[in-house]
């Protein structure tokens, strides 16, 4: 339940940014589909690194915007996305976030490892990851990740009734 996963880290993610003195509109879309196949602790690796990225890349605005949604691809399927209003990646660097130890900006804590994280736990599951990104309006991450049918949703609630 995705949902689910989503709520606790936005819950994390906000109390973070508010010891931090950011004031933070995060706004999460009701179009997000429920169910995936992924365990919860591999989405909500996900759903933190990017959300925590675009606090990190969002501090030099009066109020950092946040936005984690869905939309339909073209063959209707959920890809999933994490925006924000922040500093944005220029064009040749897009692609480099996504490496193993890279970084950006040394002006900023990580070790360049979460965007790669994210990258690989999303590929190994099938799904895809892509960025758009424009120099001072922000960034957006998209992923696609495979839904859930309703057989591994049942087997999955009936394994959970059974702890």
């Amino acid at each position: 339940d995705i949902w689910e996963v989503i709520d606790q880290t936005v819950n994390i993610i906000r109390h973070r940014a508010s010891k931090k003195g950011l004031e933070l509109l995060l706004n999460v879309s009701p179009q997000i589909p429920r169910y995936i196949l992924l365990d919860s602790v591999r989405f909500k690796q996900i759903i933190f690194k990017l959300l925590s990225n675009a606090i990190k890349f969002t501090r030099e605005r009066e109020i950092g915007e946040i936005e984690i949604g869905a939309q339909k691809d073209e063959n209707g399927g959920p890809v999933y996305y994490v925006r924000d209003n922040g500093r944005g990646i220029p064009a040749e660097y897009q692609e480099k976030v996504f490496g193993l130890f890279e970084r950006l900006h040394t002006d900023r804590e990580g070790t360049g490892i979460g965007l790669a994280l994210v990258r690989r736990i999303i590929e190994l599951h099938g799904g895809k990851l892509m960025i758009e990104s424009e120099v001072s309006i922000g960034t957006s991450v998209y992923f696609t990740l495979p839904l859930a049918t309703d057989a591994e949703i049942t087997h999955t609630s009936h394994a959970r009734a059974a702890e």
